[in-house]
């Protein structure tokens, strides 16, 4: 893992644990990572009916659909327990919409990326969950 994904920590405007800023920062370490293994991101937060699709990252050969869960610690679960029955089928409904807008003919898959962080604000570990189900 890079020296930035180890060293990089996280707060908010007024210095607190907004659930909103740790979010956005997990997913912009996820899209850190994702390049640093070869991906191209083509969306962040990309909208659709069914709610927003975190990260949308591609390769040569297949087409990556990330939801990415941000965590101040492991209290109320891991990242991907939050990945409810509900969230799954929006996730699903939200990729179909987007392959049916753009056409795409390739592989693709879902992932979960799940960004721990401590009570220091550093991350302290990112998780890549790949081609998940429910």
């Amino acid at each position: 893992m890079s020296s930035y994904l180890k060293s990089s920590s996280v707060s908010g405007k007024t210095g607190t644990r907004n659930s909103y800023w740790l979010g956005k920062y997990g997913e912009d370490l996820a899209a850190h990572y994702l390049r640093s293994i070869g991906f191209i991101i083509l969306f962040s937060r990309f909208r659709t009916r069914h709610g927003d699709i975190d990260l949308i990252a591609q390769t040569e050969e297949i087409l990556v659909f990330c939801e990415v869960k941000a965590r101040a610690s492991q209290q109320f679960g891991r990242g991907l327990e939050a990945v409810n029955y509900l969230k799954w089928i929006r996730l699903c409904k939200g990729v179909y919409e987007y392959l049916d807008r753009t056409e795409w003919q390739g592989d693709f898959r879902v992932d979960v990326i799940e960004v721990e962080f401590s009570l220091q604000n550093e991350m302290i570990n990112l998780c890549h969950l790949k081609d998940i189900t429910f």
